[in-house]
């Protein structure tokens, strides 16, 4: 849909699971993940058309400049956005990956000994580059801000999560948003630089079962 909301087009059918679209930096692409039988990594067109599977394994893809950043249960991963071999980045435990504006770097939620970081990877591969011990919400919602010199992510105070920004050159994090209640769903930058949020509170019900035998 348009930004205003007008002009919403349904991209995938109900008969299929698809999940956590990204949009590649030329803006020609969608990559998703996919159930359309073994869960894997697929891309599409922007307007929906030429349906073309890239891995038969995967979740949570990120789509940057030649290539989709994405994780299986044995670490994290990228391969060719027009297919091809994909190539194995790392076997430690990251989620929520999030590739740089310039494609050359990935941040991720990392987990070690029970502790989660903020990490930041070169887009291939290896150690990390950088180590941040600074709080964050899981599951983690991880993106660049613009121009690629902080990584924003939501973090959770006082009943409510807001938008933080951590910058690259070390310095303290810096809260973005100020809600006073509920949660953050998901967020992202637009290509105006303008915060997209999806916000709001979770309800569900209580229900009594008796005589349950």
């Amino acid at each position: 849909m348009e930004a205003d909301g007008k002009n919403r087009r349904q991209l995938s059918t109900g008969e299929t699971e698809d999940f956590f679209p990204s949009v590649s930096v030329d803006g020609r692409y969608i990559v998703f993940g996919s159930r359309r039988g073994r869960q894997g990594i697929w891309r599409m067109d922007v307007d929906g058309s030429n349906l073309k599977q890239l891995t038969d394994r995967g979740n949570a893809p990120q789509a940057t400049a030649g290539w989709v950043v994405y994780r299986t249960r044995f670490g994290l991963w990228r391969a060719p956005i027009d297919g091809g071999e994909p190539v194995q980045l790392s076997k430690e435990n990251m989620i929520g990956c999030a590739v740089s504006p310039d494609g050359r770097l990935i941040a991720c939620s990392l987990r070690r000994s029970q502790n989660n970081m903020l990490a930041v990877i070169s887009i291939d591969g290896g150690e990390p580059l950088k180590i941040f011990d600074v709080p964050h919400q899981l599951p983690a919602r991880i993106r660049w801000a613009p121009g690629g010199q902080a990584v924003t992510y939501v973090a959770r105070q006082n009943g409510s999560d807001d938008i933080w920004s951590q910058p690259m050159d070390g310095g303290a994090p810096r809260k973005l948003t100020d809600f006073k209640a509920d949660y953050i769903f998901s967020f992202d930058w637009s290509r105006d630089n303008k915060l997209v949020i999806s916000h709001g509170s979770e309800t569900s019900d209580v229900v009594l079962i008796r005589n349950v035998k």
